[in-house]
């Protein structure tokens, strides 16, 4: 029970985090940027563009195409044309058709951004983006489900294997890797939280980080 508590009470603080980021920003849109509309699967903005550059990521609202392709230098960039959403990355472009995002978004309603109408979005639907996030890191729980006893029992055999089922049977060991393991799910939440996940690195560091402490228990205790 602890990972999913865990990932949800993390989901839940990630979604309110991200609620009054997203206040603040809107609370000072329309002094740096015109409204975005998107009406009829088309997207139009006055010329005071969306235009942000950070660090290695681009986002551009620039349905006029004012600033072309050519331009934007960036690894990563969101751009926002008449007709299409299209999202580059080193290794993969993605592409998107703006009526059918506003379909699946609104209905074919029209759709404005500016600081009024996020922020009643916001006080609408404030529940709901909470509620989603805390829905979206319990997702990752059913992996936890499959890799923490799997990494468990890896580290038990290593363990008994080392010092002999007769002074630690695998049953023992196991128990206490999956302990290793339930706080290991724990420590990655917090640093992921502080931007210190380890990221493709979490596969070798999580194994070592249960291993080590099972292997120095059985040590002990022969």
């Amino acid at each position: 029970m602890v990972s999913p508590i865990v990932h949800g009470i993390g989901g839940s603080v990630v979604g309110m985090s991200a609620l009054g980021e997203i206040r603040t920003a809107s609370a000072t849109y329309d002094a740096q940027y015109d409204p975005i509309v998107i009406r009829g699967g088309e997207v139009f903005a006055g010329p005071r563009l969306v235009h942000i550059v950070d660090g290695d990521q681009t986002i551009l609202v620039d349905p006029d195409e004012t600033i072309p392709d050519s331009d934007i230098h960036t690894r990563e960039a969101i751009v926002v044309r008449r007709h299409t959403v299209v999202r580059t990355r080193p290794f993969k472009d993605e592409e998107f058709d703006v009526a059918e995002m506003q379909e699946m978004v609104s209905g074919g309603a029209d759709i404005v951004i500016d600081s009024t109408h996020v922020a009643a979005w916001l006080d609408d639907n404030a529940a709901l983006v909470v509620l989603g996030m805390a829905a979206f890191f319990e997702i990752s729980t059913l992996t936890d489900w499959v890799t923490v006893p799997l990494y468990a029992l890896a580290a038990g055999a290593i363990a008994t294997g080392i010092v002999g089922a007769e002074k630690m049977p695998l049953r023992q060991s196991f128990a206490f890797a999956l302990l290793v393991g339930v706080v290991s799910v724990i420590v990655g939440w917090l640093l992921w939280s502080v931007s210190l996940s380890p990221g493709c690195l979490a596969i070798p560091v999580w194994g070592t980080f249960v291993t080590l402490p099972t292997v120095g228990y059985a040590l002990l205790r022969s």
